[in-house]
């Protein structure tokens, strides 16, 4: 599925940017997600199916990671980094 562009890629990051953060820090499996971030199982659930189809995480090897990705480029580093 290609990633949304514009306001729906802010949406995703929006709403998402905690669990991309972590991704980030360090990719894990969805266990370790959920013992290291406060939330429900659904809610995780949710926030990788989203960032997944955002084309902004991966799963590979029974890891979530995020993608190299060109969101960069768009301009979202900043609302990323300093999440």
């Amino acid at each position: 599925m290609p990633r949304p562009l514009g306001d729906c890629l802010d949406s995703v990051l929006a709403e998402r940017h905690l669990y991309l953060r972590a991704l980030i820090d360090q990719p894990r499996s969805k266990c370790e997600l959920e013992d290291d971030l406060d939330g429900s199982r659904s809610t995780l659930d949710r926030a990788l199916r989203d960032l997944a189809d955002a084309e902004l995480a991966t799963y590979e090897d029974g890891v979530w990671k995020p993608t190299p990705s060109d969101y960069a480029a768009t301009g979202h580093e900043t609302r990323i980094s300093t999440a």
